[in-house]
């Protein structure tokens, strides 16, 4: 345990170089960063900073959470769930001691930490054409070989040290491109490791504080001249007696010396902030908004809900079709009309709420818009597409087909005759039929009248009406067809 309380060590032992005083001090001219190789980053990153982990951790969970389907294209439905067997139907569920969400959880992180993921795939059945297995490779393992532009083949160091060259069907390569390469991904944690380097300083920083008392407390100055031994036996005693939090607020006592109070600098006091700034800077450069980690300094359920939805949006979706895309451009044939997607349709934050969706669709029906439509666009799942006549828009009012509505202007006088109102007076129902259609409905809806009865009470009441539209009408609304 080392003491913060500095003392002036005797003339005869004092260093002459300045540089070498600097060591000693702990002070130096520049900043010293980590190297950002990814071991170091793995290391220092995911496995040294809370914040760090708190955010791949995230997005590993929320990545394993989401289903990866194999779909097929056809012109009439677009992409639908593919029904027959498929060897990548169990390719993500073939990892040997990984299920497939533990595999795409490995993936995200993998990503995250170096930037890119390899797999070596094991391919077997007829012809060894068939991909079987596909097993991780540990971070900072493996690398592409240029060769003639291309990556034709891959390093695989293994674990004892020994490294096998891949060809590269034999390797499963998803990377974040790097703007100035094809051939290795770009890490979040490499443009953000100054970031993780400060908090796991200031980290180390507040530890070491804690443990010498938590400040710098001050200087001990030694009367009269001292040699080495007094020095350093003036330096254990003090460091035995005064620090450590066991010692905290102790009572000095000591003997022919004085001692002198420090004050603390505005930066001090200011470290809590720094440690602020350096956390959101983490959850900026991983995508991950703050208040999803456990930031909830100005946090309320409003924003914490529109949180979750930027993080799905803005992060996950893109990071997942992006490696979707690639899993699908490794093992689809260019002359299979197949694509693997993770579907997002059942995740909460992307989901609009109950309310919404019935407020949207009660005003899309007040419109007029069929339900088939309002439950394909609001994509409500109520499975009515096979029920006949929900294909036919409605007003509000009596439930009437749109193209039995009353007509602006349409003549409400008894003894205007048909000629008066138009040559084409079926389309331009007086508001007085309307009401009658409307009560006939009603009853209809409430067994208070058969269908055969109404149909024989519009024909008469309506004669300009068509029989037709009048039993094209009827079933469409009709509840039961037997009065009680």
């Amino acid at each position: 345990m080392s003491s913060n309380l500095k003392f002036m060590k005797p003339s005869q032992i004092k260093q002459s170089n300045f540089a070498k005083a600097q060591e000693v001090m702990g002070t130096t001219s520049s900043a010293v960063w980590t190297q950002h190789k990814t071991n170091e980053m793995l290391v220092e990153g995911y496995e040294g900073n809370s914040w760090v982990y708190a955010c791949i951790h995230r997005k590993m969970q929320a990545a394993g959470s989401v289903p990866l389907v194999l779909q097929e294209y056809n012109e009439e439905d677009g992409f639908k769930d593919f029904k027959n067997d498929h060897p990548l139907k169990k390719l993500m569920n073939s990892c040997p001691g990984l299920s497939g969400k533990e595999l795409v959880q490995m993936i995200v992180g993998q990503m995250d930490i170096q930037g890119q993921f390899f797999a070596k795939i094991t391919y077997g059945g007829r012809g060894g054409l068939t991909p079987l297995e596909i097993y991780p490779m540990p971070i900072g393992s493996c690398s592409a070989v240029e060769i003639d532009g291309e990556a034709k083949q891959f390093k695989y160091m293994k674990r004892d040290g020994r490294t096998e060259t891949l060809e590269a069907k034999e390797v499963l390569h998803i990377k974040d491109p790097h703007p100035d390469t094809i051939f290795r991904g770009m890490a979040p944690l490499k443009a953000g490791g100054k970031a993780v380097d400060v908090d796991n300083e200031a980290a180390n920083w507040q530890k070491i504080s804690m443990q010498n008392r938590g400040i710098p407390d001050g200087v001990f100055t030694m009367t009269g001249d001292i040699g080495p031994d007094e020095w350093e036996e003036a330096s254990r005693q003090v460091s035995e007696n005064y620090t450590g939090i066991e010692n905290s607020r102790k009572p000095w006592v000591v003997a022919n010396a004085k001692f002198e109070q420090m004050s603390q600098s505005m930066a001090d006091l200011d470290f809590m902030q720094g440690r602020k700034m350096t956390r959101e800077e983490i959850c900026a450069v991983l995508d991950v908004p703050p208040p999803l980690v456990g930031i909830l300094d100005k946090a309320n359920y409003s924003n914490i809900e529109t949180a979750r939805k930027i993080f799905w949006i803005d992060s996950m979706i893109p990071k997942l079709s992006l490696i979707a895309d690639q899993i699908t451009s490794k093992f689809v044939k260019p002359n299979e009309k197949l694509r693997m997607v993770f579907d997002t349709s059942k995740v909460d934050a992307l989901q609009e709420s109950l309310t919404e969706k019935l407020t949207s669709a009660k005003d899309l029906f007040g419109m007029g818009v069929p339900l088939t439509v309002i439950n394909k666009k609001l994509e409500m799942n109520l499975g009515i597409e096979e029920i006949q006549g929900l294909n036919v828009g409605y007003l509000p009012g009596a439930l009437m087909p749109t193209t039995f509505a009353s007509t602006p202007g349409a003549s409400k006088d008894k003894n205007q005759s048909t000629d008066e109102v138009g040559e084409d007076s079926s389309s331009r129902m007086s508001d007085e039929d309307f009401d009658r259609i409307s009560s006939v409905m009603d009853k209809v809806i409430t067994n208070q009248m058969t269908r055969e009865a109404a149909i024989k009470l519009l024909n008469i009441a309506i004669p300009y009406l068509d029989v037709s539209k009048i039993e094209e009408l009827i079933p469409v609304v009709e509840v039961s067809n037997n009065a009680d």
